[in-house]
């Protein structure tokens, strides 16, 4: 009779599950979806020797005294679960202690929090729509005062403007759902954050700079699909209702130091180049020198590229844009809003 198989570990101890366009079918761009693997892999086991010793990596190796492996591919939107087995710790640092009650999903949600500051798409909605119904610029410190609202507060500023169901609401449904969605994952994530805070308190401000700082560039990486094959990135626990970190393009940008303007600007561009599956083009904007890079958001993709791909048969075009730039306010890429054929 033939040996049975040893059963591996099977409990998920992290699970990352993308949404919107190619990922509903199941399926990613090769080059992001390889990129995203290379950069949650690097980032869970950064998080778990840290959780383990209180020590972070400078580079990954088979030291680490920790092992996972993933689940094969699922039908219905893009997932992947990264199952723990992890070897028995020996000799963990006294000062890694109390971290090793903390689970790697709660871990992941509070430098991802540290990172992003944690409700970047319910500030951006609010802004975006008290902008629309005023006609005024977005003020920082109306942004300033967002960001001191706990993840309630600003779920409530959320659902009292849904209510309102007007003209500003019906041109902003994508930014609404993705705020709605934010606050109902992040309010679970504050829950299971404050269950653990007095072991996160006791992480030193050096050791969490130097983690952050490590992490920044792996949690980028592992965006880089939502720039292109997916709109949306949850993580947590294996079901829905255990997810606790809600990420976006927007989320990713502000971990890069990008941040979108707050007015949207009409220019006259020649395009040049555009990638329908991507999203990804570039043009050139009148009286401007060089090339940008321009970006259609997935959830608008379906509405504009025809637009687009109809423009590069023109020399003159108008668009509505926004740029996006870096904390030197250097422009990084547009994103488009709308496209008009001039006559």
């Amino acid at each position: 009779m033939a040996a049975q198989p040893t059963l591996r570990p099977s409990n998920t101890a992290l699970s990352f599950q993308f949404t919107g366009d190619f990922a509903d079918e199941g399926q990613l761009n090769f080059y992001e979806a390889s990129r995203f693997i290379y950069g949650a892999s690097r980032f869970v086991y950064t998080l778990e020797h840290f959780r383990q010793t209180g020590v972070v990596l400078q580079r990954i190796n088979r030291r680490i005294d920790a092992n996972f492996n993933i689940r094969a591919p699922q039908s219905g939107s893009w997932v992947l679960d990264v199952l723990a087995g992890a070897a028995p710790i020996v000799g963990a640092a006294p000062a890694a202690s109390a971290l090793l009650e903390v689970p790697l999903k709660v871990l992941t949600a509070w430098v991802i929090k540290k990172l992003t500051g944690g409700n970047a798409n319910q500030i951006e909605a609010i802004l975006k729509i008290e902008q629309e119904r005023t006609k005024q610029s977005r003020q920082e410190t109306r942004r300033l005062e967002l960001q001191a609202m706990t993840t309630n507060k600003l779920a409530g500023i959320i659902e009292q403007e849904a209510k309102r169901k007007d003209d500003v609401l019906n041109r902003m449904l994508d930014e609404l759902r993705d705020a709605r969605q934010e606050a109902k994952l992040h309010e679970r994530r504050d829950e299971q954050l404050k269950a653990y805070e007095p072991e996160l308190q006791k992480v030193r401000e050096k050791d969490l700079k130097k983690l952050l700082i490590r992490a920044r560039s792996q949690v980028t990486e592992m965006g880089l699909p939502l720039k292109g094959s997916a709109s949306r990135l949850m993580i947590g626990g294996k079901s829905d209702d255990d997810k606790i970190v809600f990420l976006t393009r927007k989320t990713i940008d502000l971990v890069e130091g990008n941040a979108e303007d707050s007015t949207a600007v009409d220019v006259v561009v020649d395009v040049v180049r555009f990638d329908k599956e991507s999203g990804w083009g570039k043009f050139r904007v009148e009286n401007e020198l060089g090339q940008i890079s321009f970006f259609i958001p997935t959830d608008q993709r379906r509405e504009l590229k025809g637009e687009v791909i109809e423009a590069m048969k023109h020399e003159n075009v108008s668009m509505t844009i926004r740029y996006v730039r870096d904390k030197q306010k250097t422009i990084k890429y547009a994103r488009v809003e709308t496209v008009l054929l001039l006559e």
